[in-house]
């Protein structure tokens, strides 16, 4: 079998197109096309680099495209017509799609493959829902909430299946769309590891993630600083938004219970924090993706064996009632988010630890694997 991929970013550091990538790599040959993989990440099948260049001029160009609702224009950028030139003609088993914008480009290349006697099923990993992808942002709104709904409306009915993150989100695409979605959580691997005893002393907690504005990851210091003496922070970010990752240091500073640490390769994450007692993960619920995400993290603390302390979000609190894996702040509050790490002891904890080490085998990457090679057979016509 031979396979198209394509998505936005890079191999080894977008995890799901990773993860994606590897499965069909078992399957037969993958050609990919994405933003160039990360250093030591290597593509042995055929690579195009689909990243624009971003100069002012283009940034402008792109602007003015979107407020005049020219969104085929922006779609068809120059290095999305140059990577079609190159593709069609061919013929593919499947075509995976994992980002909204570049559906369009998928079902392009599907309809110009030279043998239309063998099927060729354009599948959509739909990790957001991209009408509302950043809705918290006006700058965002006014530009690019257009163009992902009109992508949803025009061309996602032309998928032949759709994969979502969250049964939220396949609530909204049903809702909104008339879409039908097929769950599939963000699972790590599985990791072969032993809960690590609660420690003495301040309970030991980690987050990680990324530094964006719109998670509001200041809240989560200011709970932490009201626990000096009861728990210690560890913040492992990468700083995408360097103004906020500054701001955030900056908070921090005057609290000795909160530490920046470094980030460690997406690979060694699970690793890394399984040392720690707890994963936090505070979300405000400002956005429709975040009201309803069931984040990487999320299952990484759980394969590391960690009790969870989260936000009130829906579908994480649904499964961490459906496994008892941690607790839950009564609101989005910095004090409610104290008030949960608070109730936390060291024989809670350990119970937590247990059931993340039972939910483990279940919540991983490996459980997907086996469903999505059935499903891939099966929307191929090969089972």
């Amino acid at each position: 079998m031979n396979f198209l991929q394509l998505f936005i970013h890079s191999l080894g550091r977008s995890p799901r197109p990773t993860r994606f990538y590897s499965l069909l790599r078992s399957l037969g040959t993958v050609t990919v096309c994405s933003a160039p993989p990360v250093a030591g990440m290597s593509t042995p099948g055929e690579f195009f680099n689909i990243s624009e260049q971003r100069t002012l001029s283009r940034k402008l160009q792109r602007a003015f495209g979107l407020l005049c609702r020219q969104y085929e224009r922006d779609i068809w950028t120059p290095r999305r017509r140059a990577v079609f030139e190159r593709l069609k003609g061919r013929n593919f088993s499947a075509i995976i799609c994992q980002d909204c914008l570049l559906v369009p480009l998928a079902l392009a290349i599907r309809d110009a493959r030279s043998d239309h006697r063998q099927p060729c099923p354009v599948i959509l990993d739909a990790r957001e829902f991209y009408p509302r992808e950043f809705e918290q942002s006006t700058l965002w709104n006014l530009m690019l909430g257009g163009i992902n709904d009109y992508v949803c409306r025009h061309y996602f009915p032309q998928l032949d299946h759709i994969f979502t993150v969250s049964p939220g989100l396949a609530q909204g695409y049903r809702d909104v769309y008339g879409l039908d979605c097929e769950l599939l959580p963000s699972f790590p691997y599985y990791h072969d590891i032993s809960p690590v005893p609660a420690h003495d002393g301040p309970i030991r907690c980690i987050h990680h993630g990324a530094a964006s504005h719109g998670r509001k990851l200041h809240v989560m210091l200011e709970a932490f600083s009201m626990l000096d003496g009861v728990a210690a922070l560890d913040v492992m970010l990468v700083p995408n938004e360097p103004d906020y990752y500054n701001k955030l240091r900056k908070l921090a500073r005057g609290a000795k219970n909160i530490c920046f640490c470094n980030p460690v390769p997406m690979s060694e994450i699970v690793n890394y924090v399984s040392s720690y007692d707890a994963g936090i993960f505070l979300l405000p619920n400002n956005t429709f993706n975040h009201r309803h995400c069931l984040p990487n993290k999320f299952f990484e603390y759980i394969q590391a064996r960690l009790a969870l302390a989260i936000s009130p979000l829906p579908d994480m609190s649904a499964m961490l009632r459906q496994y008892d894996l941690g607790v839950i702040a009564a609101d989005f509050t910095p004090q409610a988010l104290a008030a949960a790490i608070r109730s936390l002891t060291p024989e809670s904890i350990a119970n937590f630890k247990r059931n993340a080490d039972k939910a483990a085998h279940t919540l991983c990457w490996e459980q997907n694997d086996i469903r999505l090679r059935e499903r891939l057979l099966e929307i191929t016509g090969v089972a």
